[in-house]
């Protein structure tokens, strides 16, 4: 598998053998896990695999349990690359620069519009990537958001509330309404992402869709705690509270 189609393919594929139930399908890593009240042959799974696609299971192999010598030495906990949120900090660090040369160029540095403007700016640019394949989106996201894995269409639907609240932002309409509503959003996602990263589950984060492969880690928490603070300190400077 390579993007979040290959996993929406291979999820159908497997949903649809009769007696089949609660398909999970990870990208990162590649793993298949499922319900069924009898057991199938992995050669009758590949076979609904191969009418999607070039697709094949193979059987996990069973951990070696010998006895490890007993070391003084801790080890260390594997690091995540700097290239795998290489993309992700570069978006932001666009956004944020052109937030920066809007406010030296109108000589306007009031904190509360260049966070409005960050908002408008993080929302356009998350949900355009996310369009490139929302299918793919989709079900990446209903893997750690708690409505999208109860309600499948609202993965179909976040880019396009994304895009609104982006255009929201942007133009300043309804600006109560708008932070209430992110704060919402945002923190019912942050739920499911904290979850996730306590679980210690290795899925993908969907933030950037399918077009970049990040890890869900305590980065997106930070990622998500961000955009929550900046809704809250934008309504409450509404509401007469800062």
């Amino acid at each position: 598998m390579h993007c979040g189609a290959c996993v929406a393919r291979v999820q159908s594929a497997i949903a649809s053998i009769p007696g089949v139930n609660e398909v999970k399908v990870s990208l990162q890593p590649p793993i298949l896990g499922f319900e069924t009240s009898t057991p199938i042959p992995i050669g009758e799974l590949n076979t609904f695999l191969g009418k999607v696609g070039d697709y094949k299971l193979e059987e996990k192999p069973k951990e070696n349990k010998t006895t490890k010598p007993i070391s003084n030495e801790v080890e260390e906990e594997p690091t995540i690359a700097w290239a795998t949120f290489k993309p992700l900090v570069l978006i932001l660090g666009y956004i944020l620069g052109i937030v920066i040369l809007v406010a030296f160029n109108t000589n306007n540095w009031n904190l509360m519009l260049m966070m409005r403007y960050y908002m408008a700016g993080f929302f356009l640019a998350f949900s355009f990537f996310k369009m490139l394949d929302i299918r793919g989106f989709a079900n990446s996201f209903s893997m750690y958001d708690p409505i999208a894995r109860k309600v499948p269409i609202y993965g179909y639907i976040y880019p396009f509330i994304e895009l609104s609240l982006g255009v929201l932002y942007f133009t300043g309409i309804q600006p109560v309404l708008t932070n209430m509503f992110t704060l919402i959003i945002v923190a019912i996602g942050t739920i499911g992402v904290v979850s996730s990263v306590m679980d210690k589950r290795e899925i993908k984060c969907a933030c950037l869709g399918t077009v970049f492969n990040l890890p869900m880690t305590t980065v997106t928490i930070i990622e998500n705690s961000m955009m929550l603070v900046m809704a809250a300190c934008m309504l409450l400077y509404l509401l007469g509270g800062l």
